[in-house]
């Protein structure tokens, strides 16, 4: 090789790493998720931002950010199914349709525990609730939902009644007036409320837990094929360092404690929009009292 051809490839290698040097100095690039409303429970507002962060930080090519403002739960999915609508991703209860409109994180923030619910009731049912021993005991009651909510399309499923609104503080208001009868919250999260409302008519019935599998995940838009395979290789990453079961622990384990899941009687209901693919309740993430 010449002295030409041989500078030529000199400057090429030069400019190829001044390139990848600048690459790898290029600023992250901005992710949105909805902001969390004002008084939301840590499950479904710090937790889960700590964990996109921890997770995205791994590659470190994408920056997760807030929305400027909160928004409904229909309005964010409609912005996340947009080519480029204001949302980038969000995290929520998986169902087929959910998964064939915007492509799922198959890894189970929760641990599958939004699945599993306690009754917030009026101190005035404790004793009428007292006496429920499973599904059908229970039809004698009515639960208070979200209008979007899935859990509402899964207790409708398994016949039990309900009323529901479309905004969620309404129905500590409806629970405090009688509206309804209880008003099942995820274990992670009804410690949470409780403290917030600060009501003195306000119980966690003590016996019972309703049940019922679920697949809370990360959703990203369906064009976002980077986004989704670093925030999954991030994830796997934190779960083999062990530092996602420390941030679960963090947020979650005085709940767990609190919640006393075993010792409780366990009212089964079946869940027909859980997703088929990616779950496998043998793995230990997913948690089992």
């Amino acid at each position: 090789m010449n002295r030409g051809w041989t500078r030529l490839a000199g400057l090429m290698g030069i400019a190829g790493a001044l390139l990848a040097s600048s690459l790898a100095r290029a600023d992250p690039i901005a992710v949105y998720y909805p902001r969390p409303s004002e008084g939301s429970p840590a499950m479904v507002s710090r937790y889960p931002v700590e964990l996109l962060e921890r997770a995205l930080a791994v590659q470190g090519r994408f920056q997760a950010k807030p929305t400027p403002q909160a928004g409904s739960a229909t309005r964010n999915f409609e912005e996340l199914a947009k080519p480029s609508g204001a949302i980038d991703l969000l995290w929520s209860m998986s169902t087929p349709e959910r998964e064939a409109r915007y492509r799922p994180v198959r890894f189970p923030l929760d641990r599958g525990l939004m699945g599993w619910r306690l009754l917030l009731i009026h101190r005035d049912q404790a004793v009428a609730f007292s006496r429920v021993r499973d599904a059908r005991d229970l039809r004698a009651f009515t639960a208070g939902q979200g209008e979007s909510w899935l859990d509402s399309r899964i207790l409708k499923a398994n016949d039990l009644p309900l009323v529901t609104v479309s905004k969620y503080r309404l129905l500590f208001a409806m629970l405090e007036h009688k509206r309804f009868d209880y008003f099942p919250r995820a274990a992670l999260e009804i410690g949470d409320e409780l403290a917030r409302e600060n009501k003195a008519d306000f119980l966690i019935e003590p016996n019972l837990v309703l049940h019922y599998p679920t697949a809370y995940y990360y959703l990203v838009n369906r064009r976002s094929g980077a986004l989704a395979r670093d925030l999954e290789s991030g994830l796997q990453t934190l779960k083999e360092s062990g530092e996602f079961q420390r941030i679960f622990a963090r947020y979650h384990a005085t709940a767990l404690q609190a919640a006393e899941l075993r010792r409780r009687t366990r009212i089964e209901l079946e869940n027909p929009f859980l997703p088929t693919q990616g779950i496998d309740l043998k793995d230990p993430i997913w948690y089992r009292p």
